[in-house]
């Protein structure tokens, strides 16, 4: 049985000056089980989410569904319900955190309706994988 609890989720919400909701919460552990039943061990990791930080989010193409826990690590931008705009490295044990915009799309206003309500699970886009760190 896949532990849920290593899966994104938002822990704190607000409103910015340009009138955004901003989300901020738990991204995943390393050397645990995810939600997707991977494991990422914690060298890798912490390589890849510095790139996935440096070459996707800072350059805005960093996007997320609300809701979608089917395992599929694929975003499929007609159901982007928010863009991330910065993941912090986490301390020793703890998971990334994440910053995010919530878009002004049909996901993103289901996502912004059922903030008030629950804590709601997330997906990112992408996964973390060898094959996927890029070295220079």
């Amino acid at each position: 049985m896949t532990d849920t609890s290593n899966r994104p989720s938002i822990e704190r919400t607000w409103i910015d000056t340009d009138g955004r909701t901003i989300i901020q919460g738990k991204f995943i552990r390393a050397d645990q089980t995810t939600h997707t039943g991977r494991v990422y061990p914690k060298e890798l990791f912490e390589k890849a989410l510095s790139e996935y930080r440096d070459r996707v989010v800072h350059e805005d193409r960093a996007y997320g569904e609300f809701g979608t826990m089917s395992g599929d690590p694929i975003v499929h931008m007609t159901k982007a319900s928010h863009r991330v705009t910065d993941i912090f490295t986490p301390e020793e044990g703890e998971p990334a955190r994440f910053q995010a915009v919530v878009l002004d799309t049909e996901s993103g206003r289901n996502l912004k309706d059922h903030l008030s309500t629950a804590t709601p699970y997330m997906t990112g886009s992408g996964n973390i994988s060898e094959a996927e760190v890029i070295t220079e």
